[in-house]
């Protein structure tokens, strides 16, 4: 079959590699000027040394992203331990600690003398170790927030506050206001299928040596068919074919795969039935804070957490991309 993929973020390019191994004639489209979407590697120079680093994907382990890694083997794409961890600053309360072992949750020493942060601490453990019985019994409450969900067990406004709030706009590049609102079930299992609610026994976390960009890389060089800064108009289904408008012309294909966002979909395909269009318009959006590539600022004040040399907050970034 002739197959359009419409994206070529990991969703895109998986199913483009996938049907093109199987022998079809695969056409992948992307409207930006690169391929990987958030898959995306960059290389930041400093003036004393060049480092890359992904603006997306970041990490995978083996519990958790089996057919990952069976792609990377396939393509013979490198991965080198990696650690995940958090660190939290609060500038209005004063409160800073890290996750990565007891030097960095008390890091900042007034931590040892305030008894909110021990209850943070016993609570966070409460939490962890309630949540397999609070998924539970979330079972088919699709409904209930997290907010609610924490309320109803009484649990405190420091380990809300300070903890899971953080953790989860940090994983979900969330406004931290907009947490709470989060269903309670789908934040549960996330964190329980990623081992991210206890404290031992987590897994040994990897990341792709070189950035993303390599498995990107290697995927694209394989599709035969590909096209940059694609300016698709619109995609219509008749008479057992899809049909394909770009500005540069109209094409046909016997199937066409859409691996791009919900708005994005819905905007291009004009003969949508009733429950696509209600799926399609069932998801929102929001924008994600801009990567800063002139770096002026030190997230926390104490060395143990910023880079050496440095041990007090300087000014906002100048310039972001």
């Amino acid at each position: 079959m002739k197959i359009a993929v419409i994206g070529s973020g990991i969703s895109g390019l998986v199913t483009a590699f996938l049907a093109q191994e199987s022998g079809h004639e695969v056409h992948l489209f992307e409207k930006g000027n690169y391929f990987g979407g958030h898959s995306n590697t960059i290389e930041i120079d400093d003036g004393k040394s060049r480092f890359w680093a992904d603006t997306g994907f970041l990490v995978h382990n083996p519990k958790t992203y089996p057919n990952l890694i069976q792609l990377l083997e396939i393509l013979s794409v490198k991965t080198i331990e990696s650690q995940m961890t958090l660190s939290v600053q609060i500038l209005n309360e004063n409160i800073e600690w890290g996750g990565t072992d007891l030097g960095t949750l008390f890091a900042q020493k007034l931590n040892l003398i305030r008894p909110k942060f021990y209850r943070m601490i016993f609570e966070l453990l409460r939490f962890n170790r309630m949540a397999p019985q609070l998924l539970v019994g979330l079972q088919g409450d699709a409904r209930k927030t997290l907010g609610e969900l924490l309320t109803e067990h009484h649990f405190s406004q420091e380990v809300r506050d300070w903890y899971l709030v953080p953790m989860a706009a940090a994983v979900w590049s969330t406004p931290a206001n907009k947490i709470l609102d989060f269903p309670a079930s789908t934040f549960l299992q996330f964190c329980m299928n990623h081992n991210l609610l206890q404290v031992d026994g987590r897994p040994t976390w990897r990341t792709i040596e070189g950035g993303s960009r390599e498995y990107v890389r290697r995927i694209v060089d394989r599709i035969v068919h590909r096209y940059l800064n694609a300016n698709i108009l619109s995609v219509r289904r008749e008479s057992g074919r899809v049909e394909l408008k770009t500005a540069a012309g109209v094409f046909w294909f016997d199937r066409v795969v859409f691996a791009s966002h919900a708005d994005q979909t819905r905007k291009l395909l004009i003969d949508q039935d009733a429950q696509e269009s209600e799926i399609l318009a069932s998801f929102n959006f929001q924008k994600i804070v801009p990567l800063y590539t002139q770096i002026q600022v030190c997230c926390h004040s104490d060395k143990s957490y910023g880079p050496l040399g440095i041990t007090r907050p300087r000014k906002m970034p100048t310039k972001s991309a």
